[in-house]
């Protein structure tokens, strides 16, 4: 393969990890954010509005951002790991601003985290907004 030595790669560019330059013990890295518009309807049980399969292991904080529709009306939001309910169920019921929270959630590369959403009763919208994934930084850079 001609020009092969000719090229160079950099672990943490690969699959979407971006170097965020000069790390700083104790402080976090996005590795994934959005803003989206998942609405779910007519559901009183979980219903799947996002789903990310991760590229890398460890302990990724998520922070899901729901919002309900009707003001008064129960909504429910939660972090599922591989199919499997992780951490607590969040609860909003104020259509008028989102809800945002966090869990911390340990995994392997490859594992999938899912957002499901719900509401109580069923018929009224309720929309996953936002999204973020996070890492802790965990080295600081030094010269030799």
């Amino acid at each position: 393969m001609p020009g092969i030595d000719s090229y160079s790669l950099d672990n943490l560019s690969i699959d979407g990890f971006q170097d965020a330059g000069n790390f700083v013990a104790g402080t976090t890295v996005n590795i994934y954010n959005m803003s989206i518009s998942q609405p779910v309807r007519n559901s009183t049980t979980p219903v799947l509005a996002l789903r990310v399969k991760m590229t890398i292991g460890g302990t990724i904080k998520v922070y899901p951002t729901f919002r309900t529709g009707v003001t008064g009306i129960n909504s429910y939001c939660r972090i599922y790991v591989n199919g499997n309910p992780f951490g607590t169920t969040r609860s909003s019921s104020n259509a008028s601003s989102s809800t945002t929270y966090n869990e911390d959630v340990t995994i392997k590369a490859g594992d999938e985290i899912q957002i499901y959403l719900w509401n109580d009763p069923g018929g009224n919208p309720v929309t996953l907004n936002a999204c973020a994934f996070t890492v802790e930084r965990f080295y600081t850079e030094s010269s030799i």
